[in-house]
């Protein structure tokens, strides 16, 4: 889920540049299932705090992507 959360914290910080808002929490659906009488879903909410540290590790992983194509 670690990625994921580094994703939607992208989207995020893009929604937030593009649309001009500030967007502070946000939730992911998962749903799941093969057939139709297992289908399940779980809603996780990510508070501020983890926004903020998705946010963080997006942004790692952007400079080290970064730092790689500076050296090609």
């Amino acid at each position: 889920m670690k990625t994921y959360f580094k994703q939607l914290a992208a989207y995020l910080q893009a929604h937030n540049e593009i649309y001009d808002t500030k967007v502070e929490q946000v939730a992911v659906l998962n749903i799941f299932g093969k057939k139709p009488e297992e289908v399940g879903s779980q809603i996780i909410l990510l508070s501020s705090d983890e926004l903020i540290h998705y946010t963080d590790l997006f942004q790692e992983d952007l400079s080290s992507y970064n730092e790689l194509i500076l050296k090609s």
